[in-house]
């Protein structure tokens, strides 16, 4: 079935890219990744849902490997746990997506994305974004002011064009400390 919708893009791509090897190459590779899958429904499930889910075992670095960078979505964080997070984006209209409406759904996977973190978590967003009708301010997510933080949280600003002349974070600290204490009133919050 994919090799079906391959075959009718690589058409397409031949008409209207001048680029259009290079572009083939990469239906080529969506193939033979898609090859893998039994059927359709699985292979575009993991594509979008859970793209991450063929390197799980990846995502469980052992101690020899401090310098390992995984980056996740976090459907696919699940279950695991990590000493520092990073949860991007945390501004409404994404964090919780405006195109979900299933707002206790979004809360359940915010809850999940801030409880990966063992002893560091960072929650950042842009102050200025981009859409096609143009940049935009962004709104900081409804679900950041449902939280009763604990007393280490620090905001830091970085405005784009200024350059940082030593490390931001040295004498911070983390965003949100996780402490036993804070994550058991966010428990206590969400019902857990």
């Amino acid at each position: 079935m994919v090799s079906e919708f391959i075959d009718y893009y690589r058409v397409l791509l031949e008409k209207n890219y001048d680029d259009s090897k290079r572009r083939s190459e990469d239906l080529d590779a969506v193939l033979g990744f898609s090859l893998k899958y039994n059927s359709l429904s699985d292979f575009l499930s993991d594509l979008t849902m859970d793209p991450t889910s063929l390197s799980l075992d990846k995502m469980k670095p052992d101690d020899t490997d401090s310098d390992l960078l995984n980056l996740s979505t976090v459907h696919s964080a699940k279950g695991l746990e990590f000493d520092l997070v990073f949860v991007l984006n945390t501004t409404e209209g994404i964090f919780p997506s405006s195109k979900n409406t299933n707002i206790e759904e979004e809360r359940r996977l915010f809850y999940v994305a801030i409880t990966r973190a063992r002893k560091e978590l960072y929650l950042t967003r842009p102050s200025l974004a981009q859409s096609r009708s143009g940049p935009y301010y962004t709104k900081l997510s409804r679900f950041l002011s449902e939280i009763q933080f604990p007393e280490k949280v620090y905001e830091l600003k970085l405005m784009s064009g200024k350059s940082v002349s030593k490390n931001p974070f040295a004498n911070q600290g983390s965003f949100v400390k996780n402490t036993n204490d804070s994550f058991s009133r966010i428990q206590d919050y969400f019902g857990n």
